[in-house]
C-alpha cells in the first residue's frame, strides 16, 4: 500500500520521490495517445466492430442499482451488438482487467442503490482478487456474472429491510454489523430509544419473527457463507459468532437448514 508522508510518497516502506511529468514527457505521452488512438477508431470504423452499446450497460447496472436480480437475469441473457473493449492482447488479462472494471461499476450501483461504500468496496475487492488467481476463461466469465449477482442481491437484501420503520432498521443495520459479537436486548433497546417489552412486539410486528430468531438466522447465514467459501473450522466459526459450544451452534445450524454444518459445507464443496 502507497502512503503519503509529508512531501514523500512511500511503497511497501521504501520512500520514493515525488515525480511531476516534465512537459517533454507529458507530450510524448500525449503523443503517443494520439497516434494508438487515431488507429483504434480507425480500424473499428473500417471494420465495423463498435464497442458494446452503452445501453446494454445501463440496463446491466439499473437493475444492480434497483435489486432487481429477475431483470439483471433477462438483461445478460440478451443478444449484444458491438464488442467489449480491447484492454490486452493477452485473452486471460483481458478478462481480469473486464473483473476489475465491472467490480467498480457494480459497486457504484450498488451504492446508488443504498449499499453501505465500505460494503461495496469490499465486496469488489474480494471478487478481483479470486479473478486475479484464475488462469481459465470460462470461469473468469463465471465470476464476472456471479458478481454481478451477488451485488444485485445484498442490494435486494438491503432494500427488504428499508421497508421498516426507521427504528427497526438501525436495530437490524446492528445486528448485521455485529455477527461476531454478543448482542443483546437491553442493547438494542437502548440504541433504538424504545423499552424492550416495546421494541420486542414492534421488531416482531415487522419483521414477522423474534429478535432471539432474527439473530439466530443472520448469524446462521453468516456461518452459510463462511462454510462454502472459507476454509475456516467448525469451532473457529463458532466463536466467530460468538457461540457458546459448537454443539449449540451445530444444532442452531440444523435447526435452520435442516442438515449439520459439516454435511452443508460437505454438499457445498461437491456442488461447486
Amino acid at each position: 500500500m502507497m502512503v503519503i508522508k509529508g512531501s514523500k510518497k512511500f511503497f511497501d516502506g521504501k520512500r520514493i520521490d515525488n515525480y511531476n511529468a516534465g512537459s517533454q514527457e507529458k507530450s510524448k505521452w500525449i503523443r503517443n495517445t494520439n497516434q494508438a488512438l487515431s488507429k483504434y477508431i480507425f480500424l473499428s470504423q473500417e471494420e465495423n466492430t463498435p464497442h458494446t452499446p452503452e445501453s446494454y450497460e445501463t440496463g446491466i447496472l439499473d437493475a444492480i442499482e434497483k435489486g432487481d436480480v429477475e431483470a439483471l437475469k433477462r438483461r445478460s441473457k440478451e443478444p449484444v451488438n458491438g464488442r467489449v473493449g480491447i484492454l490486452s492482447k493477452d485473452p486471460i488479462r483481458q478478462l481480469k482487467y473486464i473483473a476489475v472494471a465491472s467490480g467498480s461499476l457494480f459497486a457504484r450501483a450498488a451504492v446508488r442503490g443504498g449499499l453501505d461504500h465500505e460494503t461495496a468496496c469490499s465486496i469488489s475487492d474480494v471478487f478481483v482478487q479470486q479473478a486475479d488467481l484464475l488462469t481459465d476463461s470460462e470461469e473468469l466469465i463465471a465470476l464476472i456474472s456471479c458478481m454481478s449477482v451477488y451485488f444485485c442481491e445484498q442490494v435486494a437484501e438491503h432494500h427488504s429491510r428499508n421497508r421498516y420503520t426507521h427504528q427497526i432498521k438501525i436495530c437490524c443495520e446492528h445486528i448485521q454489523k455485529n455477527l461476531h459479537g454478543n448482542i443483546t436486548l437491553s442493547v438494542l433497546s437502548e440504541i433504538c430509544k424504545l423499552s424492550p417489552r416495546r421494541l420486542s412486539k414492534k421488531f416482531r410486528e415487522e419483521t414477522g419473527m423474534p429478535i432471539v430468531d432474527y439473530i439466530h438466522t443472520a448469524k446462521m447465514k453468516e456461518a452459510a457463507f463462511l462454510l462454502k467459501y472459507t476454509t475456516f473450522s467448525l469451532i473457529e466459526i463458532s466463536n466467530f459468532l460468538n457461540y457458546s459450544s459448537q454443539g449449540y451452534f451445530s444444532g442452531t445450524f440444523k435447526k435452520l437448514y435442516k442438515i449439520s454444518p459439516l454435511q452443508y459445507r460437505t454438499f457445498k464443496e461437491k456442488a461447486i
